[in-house]
């Protein structure tokens, strides 16, 4: 199983959605009152769990949506990141 960067997943999720919907990242900021999707959207920034809600709810899609292995077509393995799962998931809470 490959091992799978997920700021690099949620970032290209993010994207994906985001280019589905027809919004540009300025029409993003304006529903979800995240100013910061630019610098998410370039890896300068890693959103905690309230922005990363913010951001699903203004894309009309569940949190897991945004960290989902769509290329697998399975959620993320905890077997094939767990470190690097448990560093995502305590920074998120670190920035609550």
């Amino acid at each position: 199983m490959k091992n799978i960067n997920l700021q690099a997943l949620f970032i290209k999720n993010l994207k994906l959605i985001r280019k589905e919907k027809n919004y540009t990242q300025e029409k993003l900021i304006e529903l979800s009152g995240v100013i910061g999707v630019p610098d998410i959207e370039c890896g300068r920034s890693m959103p905690n769990l309230n922005t990363m809600i913010k951001l699903a709810d203004a894309l009309d899609v569940e949190v897991w949506q945004l960290l989902y292995d769509w290329e697998t077509c399975r959620p993320v393995s905890l077997e094939s990141s767990e470190v690097e799962l448990k560093y995502f998931i305590k920074q998120a809470i670190d920035k609550l």
